[in-house]
């Protein structure tokens, strides 16, 4: 009777491996004969607040207009404030309220589905998708 001692990795680096037998996602262990299924799962961000703050500050910029055309000083001074708020928005909505989307690997387990990895970078993910997909394959 012989027994398969040897073990096949399929992928590896500091926080994923997969072989033949198992499958450890940052510490987290799985057994490959319990998985039955795997997806990749892509979360959008939602860039309602991105929208809302560039909206703002272009109504701030055109608020601001109206104390342009006014014959105070003071006023005016006022207006070039609220211009540079108004910037100021939009340059926050543009560049920091923009996150990226969010990569899930998803696996099958006879109790449930289990989101055990994700990551921003989209093909990190396929390559854990792909490697999980062959040693299912090969098992």
């Amino acid at each position: 009777m012989s027994v398969e001692l040897t073990e096949t990795t399929y992928f590896s680096d500091q926080d994923v491996t997969i072989t033949n037998k198992r499958v450890i996602f940052v510490g987290k262990l799985y057994s490959l004969s319990h998985i039955t299924s795997v997806e990749h799962i892509e979360l959008k961000p939602n860039n309602f607040s991105s929208g809302a703050a560039v909206r703002g500050g272009v109504l701030l910029i055109v608020l601001s207009l109206l104390f342009f055309f006014m014959e105070s000083d003071r006023l005016a001074i006022v207006g070039v404030i609220i211009a540079m708020l108004g910037v100021c928005f939009i340059v926050i909505g543009r560049r920091i309220y923009q996150p990226l989307s969010n990569h899930i690997v998803r696996i099958g387990l006879s109790s449930g589905h289990v989101d055990a990895f994700s990551d921003r970078d989209g093909d990190y993910i396929s390559k854990i998708i792909n490697a999980l997909n062959q040693a299912i394959a090969e098992h």
